[in-house]
């Protein structure tokens, strides 16, 4: 019996493997709790699954859930859908997909207007609106002196630009006076007494080192709560939650910024392991602007997806970090 068993094991495991290929992550999850040779064989598998999935072979079950559920995602692995401006007639950032540390999608950032205006890229994530639980990118710094690496959401465009800012993140350089060389998170605008939140790393801030970005957002209660490489910065400040998202823009304000995005998602699970611990240092407090205003997009934009309001309840709990 045991060398019957021996024999049709690798036919067992060749049908498992083409299960789990044809599987939602989330399914996969609960297949991989029944049993640890459903997850040995899963978390074998996984690479081959992504490859032939068309995703970086190094994520984890838990982000291909993650980007699977998602209202909005995008790789950022090119420009196509966003839409630079809003005015063609001055200097944009220069946007350019990449692939970094083997195969890695990246689009990066460079030549910013020094504070003179936003000339970065925008798209519209959906026309009726969203309300994601979770927003998650991932984020490098290239230049770490110089301020960029803006990420806005907003709920509604005007002729000037956006308007009604729900969520604003970017890099702070040396140029401040004060917080230097940290992430900043601002849910609303400060011309409306918003406070911005500095999360600082506990070691430096390093030149190309990707670093993950999650925010979640209850939208009932108008909190949010900030993890960068899975440690809370922030947890249960107020953000603007009486619009949902529209449009989400990209840029670098300081001309010789050079920053990158990746794996954008706005859903109902986040992609990353976080919350296990908070930050020995927390997140700063500050009035006033974060260095560079998103509401001055206009244009038209890309409509990229439209659907329900609200993700999904996850099960990401099942899933392998």
């Amino acid at each position: 019996m045991a060398k019957c068993h021996n024999q049709h094991f690798p036919l067992i495991r060749e049908i498992l493997e083409l299960v789990l290929d044809a599987l939602p992550a989330s399914d996969v999850g609960r297949l991989m709790v029944t049993s640890c040779h459903a997850r040995k064989t899963a978390d074998e598998c996984l690479p081959d699954i992504l490859l032939r999935r068309g995703v970086c072979s190094r994520w984890s079950w838990r982000q291909v859930h993650a980007a699977e559920v998602a209202l909005f995602f995008d790789t950022l692995g090119s420009a196509a859908g966003w839409t630079p401006g809003p005015n063609r007639q001055s200097t944009c950032n220069s946007l350019a997909g990449t692939y970094l540390d083997g195969w890695e999608p990246w689009l990066c950032f460079s030549g910013g207007t020094d504070w003179q205006g936003f000339q970065g890229g925008y798209c519209c994530v959906s026309e009726a609106g969203i309300r994601p639980a979770w927003i998650a990118f991932r984020v490098r710094i290239m230049t770490p002196a110089l301020s960029g690496a803006n990420l806005a959401l907003a709920a509604r465009q005007r002729t000037w630009g956006l308007a009604d800012p729900v969520l604003t993140f970017n890099y702070r350089g040396d140029e401040h006076s004060q917080y230097q060389r940290c992430f900043s998170v601002q849910g609303g605008v400060a011309q409306y007494g918003d406070v911005s939140y500095a999360c600082r790393p506990e070691a430096a801030i390093e030149a190309g080192r990707a670093y993950d970005v999650a925010v979640h957002l209850d939208w009932d209660q108008a909190e949010m709560s900030v993890f960068i490489d899975g440690v809370a910065y922030v947890r249960k400040a107020a953000f603007r939650s009486t619009a949902p998202v529209r449009y989400v823009a990209l840029y670098n304000w300081r001309s010789l910024s050079r920053t990158a995005f990746s794996e954008l998602v706005l859903g109902g699970s986040c992609p990353f392991k976080v919350g296990e611990r908070d930050a020995a240092t927390p997140a700063g407090q500050f009035a006033g602007s974060m260095g560079g205003s998103p509401h001055r997009t206009s244009s038209r934009c890309c409509a990229r997806r439209n659907g329900p309001t609200s993700g999904p309840p996850g099960v990401s709990s099942m899933l392998p970090v």
